[in-house]
C-alpha cells in the first residue's frame, strides 16, 4: 500500500511560457532536434511493429507445443504408473525424477513466453493503435504488461539498474473506456520518469537507501485514479510551474526530450478529458496522480 502522501499542492499547466512558437535562435535549434528525435521515434515504431509480428509467430508455436509437451508427460506419467510395478525401486525412483523435471521445465517455458507474449502485444498497441479510436480494456492489466515492458526497457538501458516496483490495483475496476495507445504512452511517460528519478537518487544516495516506485489504482466511482509515486529527489519548487511545457526538462542533456510529460498532459486533458496533478517534497518523493472520467 502507498502511504499517505502530505504536502499537497495542485499544479496547474504554464500556458504563459511555451516554447511551440520558439522567438530565439536557440529554441529554434531545439526544436529542430526535437523534430528530427520525432521523425526517428515514427521509424523506429515501424520497426518495432515489424519485429513484434516476426516474434510473434514462433512465440505462438513455443507455448503451443509447450502446452501439448506438458500433456504428453501427464500421459506418460500415468502409463509409468500402471507399469512401475515391474521395475526396481532405484528405476523408479529416477524415472519419476525425470518426469517431474519435464514437467517442471514445460510450465517455465511457457510461464516466460506467456510473459514475452504480453510484452509483444504492448509493443504493438504502442506501434500500431489506431489513434483516436476508443476501445473498451481491462486497465489494471494493461497497466500490469506495461510495466512488464518497462522493467525490460529498463535493465536493457542499464543492465545494473536496482529498482523496486510495487502494484497496488483496485480489483473493483472494470473495464474502462479509452485509447489504449494513447493512454499507455502517457503511462509509460510519467512511469520512466519515477523510475529515473529513483535511480538517479539511489547513484549518490547512501548504500542503504532503496529506489522504489508505487504504482496504484484506485476505483472512485464516477472517475479512475492513477497514482505513480516514487522515493527520488522530488521536484524543486522553481521547476512546478514548467513541468508540463513543451521541451521543458531537468535530465541531463541527451537523456531526455522534454515531451514526455507535455504528452502526457495532452493525451490525458485533451483525449481523455481527464487531469494530472502532482505532489512533491524537494528530497525525498514525487506523485504524480492520473485521474479520468469512468
Amino acid at each position: 500500500m502507498i502511504k499517505k502522501k502530505t504536502d499537497p499542492g495542485k499544479i496547474k499547466r504554464d500556458t504563459k511560457k511555451s516554447t511551440r512558437n520558439p522567438d530565439t535562435p536557440g529554441q529554434l535549434k531545439m526544436l529542430q532536434k526535437q523534430l528530427v528525435q520525432s521523425e526517428k521515434m515514427a521509424s523506429l515504431g515501424q520497426l518495432t511493429a515489424g519485429i513484434a509480428h516476426e516474434i510473434k509467430n514462433p512465440l505462438n508455436l513455443m507455448i503451443n507445443f509447450a502446452e501439448l509437451s506438458m500433456d504428453r508427460v501427464k500421459e506418460l506419467h500415468n502409463e509409468f504408473q500402471v507399469e512401475k510395478n515391474v521395475l526396481p525401486q532405484e528405476k523408479i525412483k529416477i524415472i519419476e525424477d525425470i518426469l517431474h523435471h519435464l514437467d517442471q521445465n514445460l510450465q517455465k517455458i511457457k510461464e516466460h513466453g506467456n510473459r514475452i507474449d504480453a510484452i509483444v502485444k504492448c509493443m504493438l498497441l504502442h506501434s500500431r493503435g489506431k489513434d483516436g479510436e476508443f476501445q473498451s480494456v481491462d486497465l489494471n492489466r494493461m497497466l500490469e504488461e506495461n510495466l512488464g515492458l518497462i522493467k525490460h526497457s529498463l535493465h536493457a538501458l542499464e543492465p545494473a539498474i536496482y529498482l523496486d516496483i510495487e502494484t497496488n490495483f483496485d480489483q473493483t475496476i472494470e473495464k474502462v473506456n479509452i485509447v489504449p495507445q494513447d493512454f499507455c504512452r502517457a503511462f509509460l511517460n510519467i512511469v520512466n520518469n519515477a523510475c529515473f528519478a529513483a535511480n538517479e537518487k539511489r547513484k549518490k544516495a547512501a548504500p542503504e537507501f532503496s529506489p522504489l516506485v508505487s504504482i496504484e489504482s484506485r476505483n472512485l466511482g464516477k472517475n479512475i485514479e492513477i497514482c505513480v509515486r516514487d522515493n527520488g529527489n522530488g521536484i524543486p519548487s522553481e521547476n512546478s510551474n514548467k513541468l508540463f511545457t513543451p521541451f521543458f526538462t531537468t535530465k541531463p542533456v541527451g537523456t531526455g526530450t522534454g515531451l514526455g510529460l507535455s504528452i502526457a498532459y495532452d493525451i490525458i486533458t485533451k483525449v481523455h478529458k481527464g487531469a494530472i496533478d502532482f505532489k512533491s517534497k524537494e528530497g525525498e518523493y514525487a506523485e504524480f496522480t492520473i485521474s479520468i472520467p469512468v
